[in-house]
């Protein structure tokens, strides 16, 4: 993305972006067996409600550990660290795109998103640019410590409370180290998007303005689902939140930033 051209060349080609994702967004899933194209919504709902990647506890227990130590090293070792952050980003985007877009359901057998894959693995390959062409963090000259409102939405996103039913909150402090949220992508965007903009040494702006663009259609579509289809399961819609608010701010301060205009 070339930040030196007109505003309306960059609203062109944000504009045009936008575009091309929402069309990959609505590519058609693939089932075992035949969807009907009304039962789309439904087998959205039931991929993600169960998807492969959270059938070993163990595993999505151990990501959440290793990511806080790679954040706490930030603290001592930013340089280097933020190198390992942003590779490692990208392999739990990878792993996140192919197996939480994954289930086998009873009504359809096995589905896979295909929509929602492709636009997690562009995403998570964003991350590997970020790795190996990221440049010297300046979205934070355009932060002023009033803008650190992000960190409790970021926590709330890492934390995830929510019961096993998707229903009601469960504030339990294991949750912050045992459940799925470092796997299931609405909840890694905000906290890695916070981690990178606030911490990390180098960081690439195209990479963070694509993830907040992805995001805030993500977060949008779920803010229609839970608040407005699904009502009985509004507090999912509350945790999803911090998706949808940290990446709308991640467009505007990419292009704040663009524009050298402090905010």
């Amino acid at each position: 993305m070339n930040y030196l051209m007109p505003r309306w060349k960059r609203q062109s080609v944000d504009g045009g972006l936008f575009l091309i994702i929402l069309i990959i967004f609505f590519i058609p899933s693939y089932s075992e067996m035949k969807l009907p194209p009304e039962e789309s919504m439904n087998v959205v709902k039931q991929v993600l409600s169960n998807p492969l990647i959270y059938s070993n506890s163990i595993f999505y227990g151990l990501i959440k550990i290793v990511f806080i130590f790679i954040t706490v090293m930030l603290f001592f070792r930013r340089t280097l660290f933020s190198k390992i952050f942003n590779y490692f980003c990208a392999v739990v985007l990878i792993i996140t795109a192919v197996f939480q877009n994954a289930a086998f359901t009873h009504s359809y057998g096995f589905v896979f998103l295909i929509g929602n894959f492709v636009l997690m693995l562009m995403v998570a390959c964003m991350w590997i640019f970020q790795g190996i062409g990221a440049k010297k963090n300046r979205l934070k000259e355009h932060i002023d410590k009033a803008r650190y409102w992000m960190i409790p939405l970021a926590l709330l996103a890492f934390w995830f409370p929510v019961d096993a039913a998707g229903i009601n909150p469960d504030f339990s402090p294991l949750g912050l180290i045992v459940n799925e949220s470092m796997v299931t992508f609405c909840m890694i965007v905000p906290v890695i998007s916070v981690v990178a903009v606030l911490m990390c040494e180098y960081i690439s702006i195209a990479t963070i303005k694509f993830t907040g663009i992805v995001g805030t259609l993500f977060g949008i579509i779920n803010a229609i689902t839970w608040f407005a289809v699904n009502t009985d399961m509004r507090w999912m819609g509350v945790l999803h939140l911090p998706l949808l608010i940290i990446s709308f701010y991640m467009v505007i301060l990419t292009r704040k930033a663009a524009r050298s205009i402090p905010i």
